[in-house]
């Protein structure tokens, strides 16, 4: 019986026994050498159709014989073995015996019809996230396993730089990638196109199975993990050292849980990588997978699928489309909550891009998808970066980046959390704001990019709203005011009024009445009925935003329906179709159909803020108590917002105590059976 030492290789030999591997179908390695027992398939390898192919199988040999046994490409058995020399393999020749436990990769190579029994030291993980010294272990049947932590800190936020592979034996040349964005891996050696696996740090269980040449990625779901999948532009081009958007908007998540104005650390990661399209995110959906997050945000636009001078813009438009939307269907049947991101701007873009971009902005606002409208961020009005935002025709520099990020609502990923639903357009509701009520809005951080918009009725002269712009104690005070004959002025708080030439409001009827305001490109916007009444140039930093009048000695009494704020520049385009009745929700932190129960106006947009009513002057006869408070109501469940060390009781209609209330600036909820409660003498309704 022939001795097999290690390593071993058959020298190659024609034999009119022993066919070229090319002519195999299958084959497996038998017989009692063979860990576990049984037959041990070997995997056919052919990266090159017009070569002989490779048979390999990785697995632990015992003490005792193995034979490789199969069927040709036509069909006929055949178990190879020793020959009387040795030297080569044959049909039905000599079982090859090992003395010695040992893993070992075997291959059969069709060029030469040789056998190769390589032993396999180790596999370790290499790469610029893995800390020295990970390796894994064996698992039995050609699979190694191992939960490992992969947290070696880089100096770059760049995604594709973050990644790992497998190494046999510490050798260069024994490496295992994956074939691009798929769960297959081989040899470079093999003459595959293989490549890194891209992950970010984590623990993670990892295994490689070369009985099927596959790996995987398991690991827990972070529920504050929000992936950033996409480009370029979403990977940070154009900004320092990378910290564009999606970093800058994590920093903001992060900070806004230190200081108390989240429960959640909601924390972004990135997945993105420059060039991607729509196509490209279905191809490597797999690192969406392994990033481990319950939300995505999508960061692409018609850029990168070709839309700038196509012959046929109308199908990249409809691809681009159809591939979103299946993005977002995928995303959602593995459990993720989508977000995107809108088109943006380049500064090649023409008129013919420029309608296309607006055009599925339009479709964006509307799908059931929350969304951030970055368009209404750098937009010089033509579809190019803002002058001094650009890094290059198309990324923004880091200025830029910053407008991107200041059009994301800020506590999103908190009413995502809390199960808000999108909103819906609600045109029923309105209230009388007389004898000094007046409604106050705190937008949530720092602003750059509003528009506001409030669909109102009534000629009374005095302001419709009015807000503060710059720091201090003494604030700069821009408004928008009803004339004695219905005409209305914008009154920059920096530059000469805006007044309408039409009497707007001396008609009676209900009118939508906004402000738009592009910090970088500059301009203020008066726009009435989604029409263009009027622009200033300016540079605005908005404060608080008051509606109504408690100025004017005759308080003048209008009627409110709507108000809408959104953390974006709108197009003229977007402003016709809120006029006409759409739902706009890129940006959106406040939607609230005005109608004031028990002392609250309901905010039905996808934030945790919200508009408070200053209605001291109609509240004679209630308790003193000033600690603030305001309530959310819901089916079964109020939630009351109070400062911290504060408590409240509430009682039924009828005088019972039925709940106390601790103070939580981010919320106490409370469950209630269907029926009306008071808190501090203000009545609510629960359904």
């Amino acid at each position: 019986m022939t001795k097999i030492l290690y390593p071993f290789i058959f020298a190659a030999m024609a034999t009119a026994m022993a066919a070229n591997a090319a002519g195999y179908s299958a084959l497996a390695v038998s017989g009692s050498a063979v860990e576990e027992g049984g037959d041990f398939a070997m995997t056919r390898i052919a990266s090159d159709a017009s070569k002989p192919a490779k048979f390999v199988a990785y697995l632990q040999l015992n003490p005792g014989t193995f034979t490789l046994k199969g069927t040709t490409t036509g069909n006929a058995a055949v178990n190879l073995g020793a020959d009387n020399t040795g030297e080569a393999l044959t049909d039905n020749g000599t079982p090859l015996a090992i003395e010695t436990r040992q893993l070992v990769r075997l291959t059969l190579d069709g060029a030469d019809n040789s056998l190769e029994i390589l032993p396999l030291e180790s596999l370790s993980l290499k790469g610029s996230i893995v800390p020295d010294g990970i390796s894994l272990d064996y698992a039995g049947r050609g699979v190694w396993r191992k939960t490992v932590t992969l947290d070696r800190e880089l100096d770059n936020h760049d995604y594709p730089a973050h990644y790992f592979y497998f190494l046999f034996n510490n050798d260069e040349n024994l490496a295992v990638k994956r074939h691009p964005g798929k769960p297959d891996v081989n040899m470079p050696s093999h003459g595959f196109p293989v490549e890194n696996i891209r992950l970010n740090q984590g623990t993670y269980d990892i295994t490689l199975d070369m009985s099927d040449h596959t790996f995987a990625i398991d690991g827990e779901i972070d529920p504050w993990r929000v992936s950033v999948f996409g480009s370029s532009v979403a990977n940070g081009s154009g900004a320092t050292s990378l910290e564009g958007y999606a970093y800058l908007y994590g920093q903001q998540l992060r900070q806004r849980h230190a200081d108390g104005l989240s429960p959640n650390p909601f924390y972004t990661s990135g997945v993105s990588i420059g060039g991607n399209s729509t196509n490209s995110l279905l191809n490597r959906y797999d690192d969406l997978l392994h990033n481990f997050s319950n939300y995505v945000i999508i960061g692409l636009s018609l850029g990168n699928e070709g839309i700038h001078d196509n012959a046929n813009p109308e199908a990249v438009f409809n691809g681009f489309r159809d591939n979103m939307l299946t993005l977002i269907e995928r995303m959602r049947a593995d459990g993720k909550t989508p977000v995107v991101v809108n088109n943006y701007t380049r500064a090649d873009y023409n008129d013919r891009d420029y309608t296309y971009i607006k055009q599925m902005n339009m479709l964006i606002h509307q799908w059931d998808v929350p969304s951030f409208n970055s368009l209404g961020a750098i937009d010089d009005g033509a579809g190019h970066w803002a002058e001094s935002y650009i890094a290059d025709s198309a990324h923004p520099n880091t200025r830029g980046h910053n407008e991107f990020m200041y059009a994301f609502v800020p506590s999103l990923f908190d009413a995502l959390e809390a199960g808000k639903p999108l909103p819906e357009r609600d045109l029923a509701k309105e209230t009388a704001l007389a004898d000094g009520e007046t409604l106050t809005l705190a937008p949530e951080g720092k602003v750059h990019p509003f528009t506001v918009c409030v669909r109102v009725k009534g000629s009374d002269a005095g302001n419709l709203l009015s807000f503060t712009h710059g720091a201090g104690s003494r604030p700069f005070t821009g408004s928008v005011a009803v004339n004695t004959d219905g005409t209305l002025t914008y009154s920059s708080p920096l530059k000469q009024p805006v007044t309408t030439i039409d009497a707007v409001m001396a008609d009676g009827e209900w009118h939508d009445i906004a402000l738009s305001h592009y910090f970088a490109r500059g301009c203020t916007i008066l726009y009435v009925d989604g029409v263009e009444a009027g622009s200033v140039d300016e540079r605005l930093t908005l404060g608080n935003i008051t509606f109504g009048d408690n100025t004017s000695a005759s308080l003048p009494s209008r009627q409110f329906s709507e108000i809408t704020f959104w953390r974006a520049g709108m197009t003229p385009e977007e402003m016709t179709a809120h006029h006409e009745g759409k739902m706009l929700k890129s940006s959106l932190e406040i939607y609230s159909p005005v109608e004031i129960t028990g002392g609250t106006i309901a905010n039905l947009a996808q934030s945790t803020n919200r508009i408070t009513v200053d209605n001291s002057a109609s509240l004679t006869g209630i308790d003193s108590d000033t600690t603030p408070f305001y309530i959310e109501t819901g089916k079964g469940l109020a939630t009351v917002f109070m400062p911290a060390g504060s408590n409240e009781t509430v009682y039924s209609i009828d005088g019972r105590l039925v709940a106390t209330v601790s103070g939580n600036p981010s919320g106490t909820p409370v469950a209630l059976p269907a029926g009306i409660y008071i808190i501090r003498h203000r009545k609510f309704t629960i359904l």
